[in-house]
């Protein structure tokens, strides 16, 4: 019967991921289309300003939202395998209000504070426009945090990953062209980050009120237990939300602080290079989380252990090459994306290629703490590996630039990925960890060595490097294929097979 259970969740998970790959290959390209434009159109000041720019709103967003989204994708789901649909009802028409009151107020704030921001932290009166126009994002962005989470509860992944990884990159992309062409200038920056924020909030409100099976309840029979549960719950998640936003910003934030927004567009060449290792967790975890709180809920602890398992090999697996191939040829691949303008990014992206790739890896452990209600240790973890992150930055970034950067976050992220690795180990005995992935390991390192035998031998052009790059995955994933698959790999590239023959 588990057996069986754990083919029918992977089968799943497989099938939602078909969707969620297409519009996740869809939103990198579009993503990087969008700031390669920005990059090379208007240069490192005006990119380094749409990063501080997303970063101020996200901390305005984050204590708008409450952590209420995580707290609905905590209880709807669990609350549906309940079939207490009642329940979620209220839970979603409680954190929309409460949501829409904070947004409001939160936006005011930041349009009121932007001189100060602007002056007092990163001293450039000019971004304060940019800041006050990125206000209006504030309450936009939080409710339709909420309605994402919702759909999300439900399992309408399709429709999730649609909206997160095409609709919203696609129409920033389209109106940033527009707006271009019409001669807005560099406002066509942060202009059209709110047009796709708007119509993201549009987008998702559809999904939400005409695609799934959700009705307004008005019964109030014990909804004041039912609230107070998801506070209770969602303030951590919030704090959690805040916390790691500050945790993925502090580099961004040190560099502008310390050295020059020049310095924070060439330093943001490198994250969303080296954010490609979110590819993966991205790719399952979207119906993950959902997923094993339902079956937590009916006390399914061993179908838990082995989906995470299992989904910790699948996210190893596609990792690796991507960071092999970006810490032995960084400069190559900033260069040809971004220009050699953003050439000193190289050594960057070598430190965040390192941490992301640990991040990726313990991305499960994350949902399994949530799952079991120890929402308050991802809160520490977030915020000891914060607290690292944020002396290191400012002890390294004076002496070493954007490099000390870099070597922070990765140290930071390492942290952060082992403590919650050990804290699930030691709870409830899951780790996302294989004992085959040792010899993935070796399997990488004998693939990549391959390659720089072949390189001594041809002329580095273009078209020679994609044919190694080629080469290089090809030898990788034959190997993986003949030694390193277990049945469940085998059982879903069968289920694989089918639907495509």
């Amino acid at each position: 019967m588990k057996t069986k259970e754990l083919d029918v969740a992977l089968k799943a998970i497989v099938k939602s991921s078909a969707f969620v790959f297409i519009f996740l290959i869809l939103s990198k390209v579009i993503t990087y289309f969008y700031r390669i434009i920005i990059a090379r159109y208007f240069g490192p000041e005006i990119y380094g300003s749409l990063s501080l720019a997303i970063m101020i709103s996200g901390f305005f967003i984050f204590f708008s939202v409450l952590g209420l989204d995580e707290g609905l994708l905590r209880f709807i789901p669990f609350y549906r395998g309940k079939k207490n649909n009642k329940k979620t009802s209220i839970l979603f028409n409680f954190s929309f209000k409460f949501v829409l009151f904070l947004s409001l107020i939160f936006g005011l704030a930041m349009f009121m504070s932007s001189n100060f921001i602007a002056i007092a932290f990163f001293h450039n009166a000019s971004l304060a426009i940019f800041f006050q126009i990125f206000s209006i994002i504030v309450p936009i962005s939080s409710i339709t945090r909420l309605y994402l989470a919702t759909i999300r509860s439900f399992e309408e992944i399709g429709w999730y990953s649609f909206l997160t990884n095409f609709v919203e990159g696609a129409s920033k992309l389209v109106f940033l062209i527009i707006f271009i062409f019409i001669g807005f200038g560099a406002f066509s920056v942060s202009i059209s980050y709110i047009a796709g924020a708007l119509l993201m909030l549009i987008g998702s409100y559809l999904v939400f009120q005409y695609t799934l099976n959700f009705k307004s309840k008005k019964n109030k029979l014990g909804s004041k237990d039912v609230k107070i549960e998801l506070l209770k719950y969602s303030w951590p998640l919030m704090f959690y939300s805040v916390i790691g936003s500050l945790f993925g910003w502090i580099d961004t934030f040190a560099i502008g602080f310390l050295k020059t927004i020049v310095d924070v567009g060439v330093y943001n060449a490198a994250i969303p290079i080296a954010a490609l290792l979110c590819f993966m967790p991205n790719l399952f975890m979207q119906l993950f989380s959902p997923m094993i709180n339902r079956h937590y809920s009916e006390n399914k602890i061993s179908l838990v252990r082995d989906l995470t398992k299992q989904i910790g090999k699948w996210i190893f697996i596609f990792s690796l090459p991507i960071v092999i191939i970006l810490v032995f040829f960084p400069g190559a691949i900033i260069n040809f994306i971004f220009g050699e303008g953003y050439s000193s990014a190289a050594k960057p992206l070598i430190f965040l290629a390192i941490g992301y790739l640990f991040y990726a890896q313990f991305v499960p452990s994350y949902s399994i703490l949530n799952m079991i209600k120890k929402s308050r240790l991802n809160l520490m973890n977030i915020i000891i590996s914060s607290i690292i992150n944020f002396i290191l930055n400012f002890l390294l970034i004076p002496k070493f630039g954007i490099n000390g950067a870099a070597f922070a976050t990765m140290i930071s992220f390492v942290t952060l990925s082992l403590l919650g690795g050990i804290e699930t180990n030691y709870l409830i005995s899951i780790i996302p960890l294989k004992r085959k992935m040792f010899r993935i390991g070796i399997i990488g390192l004998v693939s990549i060595s391959l390659i720089f035998v072949i390189k001594k031998f041809v002329e580095v052009t273009i078209i020679n490097i994609i044919l190694v790059g080629i080469l290089f995955f090809l030898t990788y994933f034959i190997l993986i294929f003949l030694t390193s698959l277990d049945k469940n790999d085998i059982m879903i590239l069968k289920t694989i097979k089918r639907r495509i023959i």
